[in-house]
């Protein structure tokens, strides 16, 4: 007789069930464990990331402000081009632009570190200083006029510099040798602080696109020369021979006298 003990009987599926949930029991031990590995090996390859990263970064040297001027031009016209190149859009047909610079001063060549004024001649008034809206064209064997112009327009990338000289600011009759002016185009892609433009470190000149007389038509241009949309152009005019002493005073908009560019359809 056996006395406390208790006999369980089983059926062979429930020792089946009994084998299987042992077998998923395990396998899942074994997923968490491999889950957990890779987690850790993951945090380890961060770890050294990020401690590569730091290296990196101590060697090399923080990057400074980048001026304004160094920046970019961003068009604002685009895709145009491949728009056109299909031929299945014709543009508008568009009168000439005359454009008037942006900016103009001199700078002597007897006086070559001096920087001019950028408002030499100014209105003094009870409120302060007002400058004057002027212009001045002004070319001597000493001195010549820098001018700057933007590309504004798409499609008008075609330009000729213009020289328009007023009655009274031509020469004398009387006067028996013809002044002759030279028109560079100055290498030159960003814009120029003309603060501190002096004859030294004005930007050199990269092509000779014309020149005009004193003696010649009232208006006179060069030949067209090529000004992408979204380009600076710099203009240099110069003394090239004779009585050089033109100077010609514009002000407002709508003046087109001395220095000013006139922009032509491409497109």
């Amino acid at each position: 007789m056996l006395s406390g003990i208790t006999i369980v009987i089983i059926s062979r599926s429930d020792a089946v069930a009994v084998v299987v949930h042992r077998a998923l029991k395990g396998r899942q031990y074994a997923l968490i464990l491999g889950l957990i590995a890779f987690i850790g090996l993951c945090a380890f390859v961060d770890l050294l990331s990020l401690a590569y990263l730091g290296f990196k970064l101590r060697q090399t040297q923080s990057l400074g402000a980048i001026p304004v001027d160094d920046l970019p031009f961003l068009s604002s016209y685009s895709h145009l081009d491949d728009m056109y190149k299909t031929g299945n859009v014709k543009a508008t047909p568009r009168d000439p632009v005359m454009q008037l610079p942006f900016s103009l001063t001199q700078v002597d060549s007897s006086a070559p570190d001096k920087f001019q004024k950028p408002y030499p001649h100014v209105f003094k008034s009870p409120a302060g200083l007002i400058p004057y809206n002027e212009r001045r064209t002004t070319i001597t064997p000493e001195i010549s006029t820098i001018a700057q112009f933007f590309g504004e327009d798409y499609g008008m990338e075609n330009c000729t510099v213009v020289l328009t000289i007023p009655p009274e600011a031509r020469p004398p009759k009387n006067v028996q040798m013809n002044a002759l002016f030279d028109v560079w185009a100055l290498d030159w892609s960003r814009t120029i602080d003309f603060r501190r433009l002096s004859w030294n470190n004005k930007p050199p000149r990269r092509e000779l696109l014309g020149w005009f007389s004193a003696e010649g038509a009232p208006t006179q241009q060069t030949e067209p020369f090529a000004c992408p949309s979204g380009t600076y152009q710099h203009i240099e005019v110069s003394c090239r021979a004779g009585p050089c002493a033109l100077d010609i005073v514009a002000s407002g908009i709508k003046q087109f006298t001395g220095i000013y560019m006139t922009q032509h359809q491409t497109i």
